[in-house]
């Protein structure tokens, strides 16, 4: 509910432009994409369905990630409100992201346990 944050910047052109900071709040994804429709700058568009959303794509460091070293850890595929579209355990039994199914949203960064995080949203 809290993970639109407006960016502070000496650039007037970026001052004020929403951004999401997974590790501060994550975006949920909501249903009815709320936030596209009250966005008071029009700087977020409304899409016709979650899976056009596009604010990233999540990026997983194996050698971070719990299940590289045995723990069967599934915080991150189990938060994804993309599902298996965005992230699943591959064959292998390793995390996989899956472009372009990841929107970015964050939620498997929030998740995420480690530290520093195993997985990390890249920005468009």
């Amino acid at each position: 509910a809290s993970a639109i944050r407006r960016l502070s910047s000496d650039d007037p052109n970026l001052e004020g432009t929403p951004y999401i900071d997974p590790d501060l709040g994550a975006c949920q994804v909501c249903a009815n994409l709320e936030c596209m429709r009250v966005c008071p700058s029009g700087a977020l568009k409304l899409v016709d369905s979650k899976f056009d959303i596009r604010m990233g794509t999540a990026q997983l460091q194996l050698e971070t990630c719990l299940r590289t070293h045995g723990n069967e850890c599934t915080l991150c595929v189990d938060r994804c409100p993309m599902g298996a579209h965005a992230i699943l355990i591959n064959s292998g039994g390793c995390i996989e992201v899956l472009d372009p199914g990841c929107i970015g949203c964050g939620m498997c960064q929030s998740a995420c346990p480690t530290t520093p995080k195993a997985i990390r949203v890249e920005p468009v």
